[in-house]
């Protein structure tokens, strides 16, 4: 259980855009942004963290879980575009 004053962040990285919300203990939104997407996912997800961060004064250290989701990935294993193979230890 994520103590009282911890926050949730939720990250969708898009074709498009990328989302970013930060939640309280209460499910109350702290703070929401969107940044245009890029080809790296890697750097979609830093640009959403960084903005989220600068725009709410949120101390990172208060972030107790973070989730992320990418309709790219889905998009990629629908049309077959995109995948590189990969191996499974």
């Amino acid at each position: 259980m994520l103590a009282r004053d911890t926050l949730r962040m939720g990250i969708d990285v898009g074709s498009t855009n990328t989302d970013a919300v930060a939640i309280d203990s209460a499910g109350q939104v702290v703070a929401q942004v969107k940044v245009p997407a890029s080809a790296d996912l890697g750097v979609c997800v830093e640009a959403a963290i960084d903005a989220l961060l600068a725009q709410s004064g949120v101390d990172p250290t208060r972030m107790g879980a973070v989730t992320l989701g990418a309709a790219r990935t889905t998009d990629a294993i629908r049309t077959r575009v995109g995948l590189r193979r990969v191996a499974v230890l």
